[in-house]
């Protein structure tokens, strides 16, 4: 859930389910559950709804798929994120004691994935109304980008609870202030430094995802997430 970040999960979520509860996974609502691997069978036996996924992390496998899981993103995201957290998998044969490579690695996957809503959704900031009284233009916004595949994925995700309760957030001059010192919107800075006019460039980084993240990422050391690039 933490990597959903600046955006925060809208339903249920429960980390481990008590096995006599397993049946609440056949409720038609989203929702993300962890059960432990002796209760997958009794799961796998239960009336569960079409659209729920069932991942097997023990064995890094899907036991149930719903079969679009590879083209929910645009295949140029989907390379980038994939390039981008192998640089995790490196770090793991370094010099680096336990900790520090954990820590190292955890910067990692963080920036990865604020990097990725930067680079997707960071022009959200050009369709907000200047008056509460008007609305967020949400067509408008999915269409922005030149790529396809990811006009198709904004399409969908401008539909959320998850994507509507983040424009709600930032709507006010109050909320606004609230989060004009976080994370995402520090990345949004220097991202709009390099490329003034986002609405020419919304997706078009992702092919230097990689590049840029590590670069990010002091060798031998980590960086700081909370430090802004010069």
């Amino acid at each position: 859930i933490a990597l959903l970040y600046p955006f925060s999960w809208q339903h249920v979520f429960i980390p481990v389910l008590p096995k006599s509860l397993v049946d609440f996974c056949c409720a038609p609502s989203p929702f993300l559950i962890g059960i432990l691997t002796s209760v997958l069978p009794q799961l796998l036996d239960q009336p569960i709804e079409e659209d729920v996924i069932i991942l097997n992390l023990e064995e890094d496998r899907f036991e149930k798929r719903v079969g679009d899981e590879e083209y929910v993103l645009p295949s140029k995201v989907r390379a980038a994120l994939k390039s981008a957290l192998k640089s995790v998998e490196g770090k793991r044969g370094s010099s680096f004691h336990g900790s520090e490579r954990s820590s190292e690695g955890s910067l990692i996957i963080v920036e990865a994935f604020v990097r990725f809503f930067v680079e997707s959704i960071g022009h959200y900031h050009q369709f907000l109304p200047k008056n509460l009284d008007e609305e967020f233009n949400f067509a408008n916004f999915a269409k922005a980008p030149h790529s396809k595949g990811l006009r198709q994925f904004l399409d969908n995700f401008k539909n959320t609870q998850t994507f509507n309760v983040f424009v709600d957030e930032r709507r006010s001059d109050e909320e606004r202030q609230t989060f004009y010192d976080s994370l995402f919107e520090r990345r949004l800075r220097e991202q709009i430094k390099e490329s003034p006019n986002m609405l020419k460039t919304i997706g078009g980084k992702f092919k230097d995802f990689g590049a840029k993240l590590k670069k990010k990422m002091k060798v031998g050391g980590g960086a700081d997430a909370s430090d802004d690039e010069g």
